[in-house]
């Protein structure tokens, strides 16, 4: 007698990208998976990403499971090339402390009984959010891009890990080393003797976006506190230094551009590009 079919199923939470509503959805079998996108009424989080998988016994489970773990960790790490921002982006979130960190307090219980003499704000929470308006469902060109990915050289994919690394940190300065890290490979990758000959060779559409040169780039990579090398003289204990806020804005912005720009080139994938702040 045959074992009864069931479906195991695996679903991303609802996530904040917007399609047009004559846009067709994709579906496609990947594996023992059968991979599809939808559409779900909500103005902040309408899309869905569904796996998919039969199983008989339970070994098919294992299986199925692993499937889906290494599909997943592949349309996460090429999200952002084809829709522009991550997937499961870093989400930025601010608290008051009620006690030093790793250290527990009575605070809050000792507060509840006592008498309040002027407004205060006892707990603040930011979430960052975002909405992303595409021109069509971004399944299939993730799918192409995942299995580019997965064919691409050793090269290749440790400058998308490094990328990765950069828009998942949490920590800005942890984030530009990692970009830094991610621009030094690129310089090695790009043809040219100068760093403007290199600079040619990225699609002119990026090169219009560009506020700073690849120069500039390279120099604050190397000679900012934040980034990679902290001491600018040994002898007189001098640091390098600090990166002033809109330095700091046109690295993580331009470096970002430069880095996707060479990946998707690299990829064979489309160059999408995301609006300047």
């Amino acid at each position: 007698m045959a074992e009864p079919l069931r479906i195991v199923w695996f679903e991303t939470r609802p996530r904040p990208f917007k399609v047009p509503r004559r846009a067709r959805s994709h579906r496609e079998q990947v594996g023992s998976l059968l991979v599809c996108e939808r559409r779900r009424r909500s103005a902040s989080s309408p899309y869905i990403i569904r796996f998919e998988g039969p199983v008989h016994i339970r070994e098919d489970v294992d299986r199925i499971l692993s499937e889906a773990l290494t599909l997943a960790q592949e349309l996460d790490h090429i999200w952002t090339y084809v829709a522009g921002v991550p997937l499961f982006p870093t989400v930025t979130t601010l608290t008051i402390p009620n006690a030093p960190l790793g250290w527990v307090s009575n605070i809050d219980q000792v507060k509840t009984r006592l008498p309040v003499t002027r407004a205060h704000l006892a707990r603040l929470r930011v979430r960052s959010t975002y909405l992303v308006t595409l021109p069509h469902f971004p399944l299939k060109p993730a799918l192409v891009a995942a299995r580019a990915l997965r064919s691409a050289d050793e090269v290749t994919r440790f400058l998308v890990d490094l990328h990765v690394a950069s828009l998942r940190e949490s920590t800005p300065s942890s984030s530009m080393v990692f970009l830094a890290k991610a621009l030094e490979l690129v310089r090695a990758l790009l043809p040219g003797r100068t760093d403007a000959a290199r600079q040619q060779q990225l699609p002119s559409a990026a090169q219009i976006q560009l506020r700073r040169s690849l120069h500039w780039l390279y120099e604050v990579a190397n000679r900012r506190v934040e980034v990679r090398h902290v001491v600018a003289d040994p002898i007189r204990r001098e640091l390098h230094p600090r990166l002033a806020p809109q330095e700091k804005r046109d690295f993580e912005s331009d470096g970002d551009l430069v880095v996707r720009s060479v990946i998707c080139d690299r990829l064979h994938i489309p160059l999408i590009l995301r609006g300047r702040s």
